[in-house]
């Protein structure tokens, strides 16, 4: 996993993260080919975790709620708020009002209330952590279907090519297919380009990068006529993008 790599695919698709955000985030996101089942794994125990943990809560809460049914009359932590019906209502209702409770039943004994706030701490910590996952979920499985788990393979250096790449190419772009396009074609040449500086350390050449390839051996030319099937070239039929990718004299034969 490469850090340089999931940092900035957070900075991209996750605008102004929280710090429990970027905690889940950093658990999701450990293994790249797998977000989606590890997301549904940290999900499933965390939210089993709560209900658990926080039984009591949960009947309390129950208990006004039935008793407010039979005599109109709504239980004070609630308010001007709606009955829960949804899974995610019920675990934040619980902890509302449990704490709503607490702090009504300890108002004259601050010491018992302080005692009792490492409780209601770790309660909405791990509430914030599932209610984090579920207000990211849909952006998290549209980068498990993309191809974040190759970016996040590639080298510190073979990712610069990438973003290098991408940006030239989507600069050039006028559509969202034409820029899907683009990227997976600087993806290609940014895994090419990891290769080929791999190829050249072992070949004596220390220190050699997937960058120090890029600026010796490619040149991009966006208005390319695409012949002989030389170098690399990518032609969108549908938009009629011309890319070719040629190898400049780089000392080095295939």
């Amino acid at each position: 996993m490469q850090k340089h790599v999931k940092d900035d695919i957070i900075r991209s698709y996750f605008d102004e993260v929280s710090d429990v955000d970027k905690e889940m985030l950093d658990v999701v996101l450990a293994d790249p080919t797998h977000i989606k089942q590890t997301f549904n794994n940290v999900y499933k125990e965390l939210t089993e975790q709560y209900r658990e943990q926080y039984t009591s809560d949960f009947d309390a809460m129950d208990t006004d709620l039935e008793t407010a049914r039979t005599t109109w009359v709504n239980p004070t932590w609630l308010g001007d708020s709606k009955v829960p019906r949804s899974n995610s209502e019920r675990r934040r209702m619980a902890y509302q009002s449990s704490l709503a409770r607490t702090q009504r039943a300890l108002a004259d004994n601050p010491e018992s209330l302080n005692q009792a706030g490492a409780h209601y701490a770790d309660m909405e910590h791990t509430l914030k952590q599932i209610e984090s996952l579920e207000s990211m979920r849909d952006k998290l499985f549209e980068l498990a279907d993309n191809d974040i788990a190759l970016r996040m393979q590639l080298s510190k250096s073979g990712y610069e090519v990438y973003q290098s790449l991408k940006s030239i190419m989507s600069d050039a772009t006028v559509d969202r297919k034409q820029r899907d396009t683009a990227e997976a074609n600087a993806l290609l040449m940014a895994q090419h380009a990891d290769v080929m500086a791999q190829y050249m350390r072992q070949m004596g050449r220390g220190g050699y990068t997937a960058m120090d390839y890029f600026r010796d051996s490619v040149r991009i030319n966006m208005n390319a006529v695409l012949e002989n099937q030389k170098g690399y070239n990518q032609l969108d039929q549908d938009a009629r993008l011309k890319l070719s990718i040629d190898k400049k004299k780089s000392g080095v034969e295939l």
